[in-house]
């Protein structure tokens, strides 16, 4: 069977209600209610996104239980919202959030190990867990009713359900800090003909001076500008933000299991508060992959600026394997190697 939980939240309470789907050997669909549960709203006054955060955070505890109570296992679990914004919000790193919001969507995120393509959007009109939210009188909960039985539209196949799943809204979600981009790394302009260059080193010091010149305000003067670690580091940072312009569509598509990131949606890959398009995030406390415990950058495989990278990796490797330049760090500014997806 299918596992569907519908959760919703209001001003005045939130909940969810769990519902169990088997395909019959006639094509047709059974559905009926194993679970449901509501809290009130707190004394202190919450917003409405919060309360539908509340309501997911609650969906993913009664997960939990049914799958630890049920004596089989589910071939498919979906958990369901109405609202866009607390998709959009759980699909995104935890701790771009304050406390409140940030406590919540780590707890969704941690419980699925990152893995959140069960979660996805449904129209409101098809969520009983309203029910919850706003109220029922008796003579509408008969044995008949979509209570009970479930909303109409999970009788039918799901692709007819509407569903949206890895939704990422571009405006400030609620509770979401406000990040500065500096001019350098939100340009839209091509940066340089990576073809024409057999090594990275070269244009790194190159817009690292560029950099350096405009950090002086002046490109006057003959001042020959200090190269730093700092300088260099925003440069290469420059560069990989350029190269990934080219990931901005694909990482937005659906795989067949509907997780988001197309090609690479086996690496489940998420926007970091900076900007940049990360993988690893489940090994991220367990198993840091990097020296400052960041996560690895991902960068398009046939990108001619991932072959430069790959190319000076395998050259400090003393032209060893393959393994080696994938593993080797970028000693002289501190990043690791943004070329990890060349081996998939």
């Amino acid at each position: 069977p299918w596992l569907i939980i519908l959760s919703d939240g209001s001003d005045l309470a939130y909940g969810y209600a769990a519902y169990i789907r088997w395909t019959l050997q006639s094509g047709l669909y059974w559905c009926r209610l194993i679970m449901a549960k509501c809290r009130i709203a707190p004394v202190n006054k919450l917003s409405t996104p919060q309360m539908e955060l509340n309501a997911a955070v609650l969906s993913k505890r009664g997960r939990k239980v049914i799958e630890a109570e049920m004596r089989f296992d589910f071939e498919r679990v979906l958990q369901l919202v109405d609202s866009e914004t607390v998709l959009s919000m759980i699909n995104k790193i935890s701790t771009r959030f304050k406390v409140y919001e940030g406590v919540r969507i780590g707890e969704i995120q941690a419980a699925t190990d990152g893995d959140l393509s069960s979660w996805a959007w449904i129209s409101g009109e098809d969520n009983t867990a309203d029910w919850l939210t706003r109220g029922r009188l008796p003579d509408q909960l008969g044995e008949t009713s979509h209570w009970w039985n479930g909303p109409p539209i999970l009788y039918k196949p799901i692709e007819e359900w509407g569903l949206k799943f890895g939704v990422q809204k571009k405006e400030v979600l609620p509770g979401e800090k406000k990040i500065r981009y500096s001019s350098t790394a939100t340009s839209s302009a091509p940066l340089i003909d990576y073809q024409r260059y057999s090594d990275v080193r070269k244009i790194i010091w190159v817009v690292a001076r560029i950099l350096g010149a405009a950090e002086r305000k002046s490109f006057k003067g003959g001042h020959v500008t200090e190269i730093t670690p700092q300088l260099l580091l925003k440069a290469e940072n420059f560069f990989v933000k350029d190269a990934q312009k080219e990931l901005k569509i694909e990482v937005q598509k659906a795989d067949r299991k509907g997780r988001h990131g197309g090609r690479y949606a086996s690496l489940n890959p998420v926007e970091d508060e900076e900007g940049y398009y990360v993988i690893g995030r489940r090994l991220a406390n367990k198993n840091p992959m990097t020296p400052d415990s960041s996560l690895q950058r991902l960068m398009p495989t046939r990108h001619p600026l991932t072959r430069l990278f790959m190319n000076r990796a395998h050259k400090e490797r003393g032209h060893r394997g393959r393994d080696a330049p994938l593993l080797i760090f970028d000693e002289s500014i501190g990043q690791p190697t943004v070329a990890r997806s060349l081996n998939r």
